[in-house]
């Protein structure tokens, strides 16, 4: 086995690497008792897999841990008596100052109900060209109380995907619909998939994977909290690429523009994203 070492590797590229460390999504955390030792059993989960892994020296733990948290972890694979392990020789827990550094890349795949889903949303992020709008997605995504909430929850309670994992289902229904026109540029085609992926966010703050609305969702609507979970992504955005958080903040809101706005028209962007949205509630779009 080649000696390689490396920082955020993909779990399930992680085979041939004899020492590697990056930040996972921490699934189980068991105390376990064996041959007189006390140990720890540990799985680590990203968009790709997932990974066993034990830790033998409290010392190796510096912070408080649990399950259904980031953490940062550097592990070495060894092999004792025939049998191969991956064995913790650092684990710290992920800080909420980390955030920006988070990619959806890091999502947990195994906690997907709709795991496909996942897989073509990261599909849709990577052919992202415009660096300042895949910043942006990411930004939004990672925010710790949306993207597990983007996994499981519903695109609504009655209707169109009504079922753990329909969100991010919904969405990528109505990103692919949206990239189906020939006519965009390679800057709106990107708008175009951001502003999709992310057009019914604010639905993570107002339904629960148990297909319940929640408090927030029974006092305001979710198109509502869009802007405010975007809000600091888009603050970010208009310092570094004037004009494309406009885009986005005119494609969410303007089929409720009221008759005080000087341009109440909406953009071939926002017409389109409409129509894709309204689409994807009769039917469910097979992806190839």
């Amino acid at each position: 086995m080649t000696e390689i070492h490396s920082f955020q590797p993909l779990l399930n590229n992680t085979t041939d690497l004899t020492r590697f460390r990056g930040t996972y999504f921490l699934t189980e955390f068991e105390s376990r008792i064996g041959d007189e030792h006390h140990y720890w059993k540990l799985s680590l989960a990203d968009s790709s897999g997932e990974l066993t892994v034990y830790c033998y020296d409290p010392e190796f733990i510096q912070d408080y841990i649990a399950v259904d948290m980031y953490v940062q972890i550097e592990v070495v694979r060894k092999s004792t008596r025939g049998c191969e392990f991956v064995q913790c020789v650092q684990l710290h827990r992920w800080e909420r100052e980390q955030e920006k550094r988070l990619s959806p890349m890091q999502l947990p795949r195994c906690m997907c109900p709709k795991p496909q889903a996942l897989d073509w949303f990261l599909d849709f992020r990577n052919r992202i060209r415009v660096q300042n709008l895949r910043r942006f997605l990411d930004r939004v995504i990672m925010q710790p109380h949306v993207s597990m909430a983007f996994l499981t929850a519903p695109a609504s309670l009655e209707t169109h995907y009504s079922y753990p994992g329909g969100l991010i289902e919904h969405s990528v229904a109505t990103a692919w619909s949206v990239i189906g026109y020939q006519d965009h540029s390679s800057v709106e085609r990107d708008l175009a998939i951001v502003a999709a992926l992310l057009h019914d966010i604010g639905k993570t703050q107002t339904m629960t994977s148990d297909l319940v609305k929640t408090r927030l969702g029974r006092l305001v609507n979710h198109n509502h909290l869009t802007l405010e979970i975007c809000a600091d992504a888009l603050a970010e955005m208009d310092l570094l690429a004037p004009g494309l958080g406009d885009q986005l903040r005119h494609a969410w809101t303007s089929a409720e523009t009221d008759s005080e706005c000087c341009e109440p028209e909406q953009s071939r962007l926002a017409e389109r994203l409409e129509e894709c949205d309204l689409n994807s509630f009769s039917e469910h779009v097979v992806f190839p």
